[in-house]
């Protein structure tokens, strides 16, 4: 019985972990702050105004965690057709603040978040 029962277990999570991996996607951008991104601090969906003013550090980093840490934003991946995703795990986004990345995971129902299975510099 005990035999029975653990090989149900193994067939049902092989079969849960086959079906999860299927709808995953890979999505091509660059870490930022939910600001920049929405144009809420700047025009051009950059950090060059905010750079500028001298305020928010000397970097895009900089600017990117600033605007996380001190503004209340989050960090997304913008894409180059300038769509904006917000991202589930935040501490691996900010580890690559302003930088070029692939994101592979599953977006929501509602197309604007990624379930993150994994990031890394492209």
């Amino acid at each position: 019985m005990k035999v029975l029962l653990a090989a149900a277990l193994t067939v049902v999570s092989a079969t849960f972990v086959a079906a999860g991996d299927s709808g995953a996607k890979t999505f091509k951008g660059v870490i930022t702050d939910s600001q920049c991104a929405t144009n809420v601090h700047s025009v051009s969906h950059s950090h060059k105004e905010m750079l500028a003013q001298g305020t928010m550090g000397k970097t895009e980093a900089d600017c990117v965690r600033t605007c996380v840490e001190q503004w209340g934003g989050e960090y997304v991946l913008l894409t180059r057709d300038n769509r904006v995703w917000h991202l589930s795990d935040q501490k691996a986004a900010a580890k690559l603040a302003a930088r070029s990345v692939t994101v592979t995971g599953y977006p929501s129902a509602d197309d604007k978040t990624i379930q993150m299975t994994s990031i890394s510099v492209k």
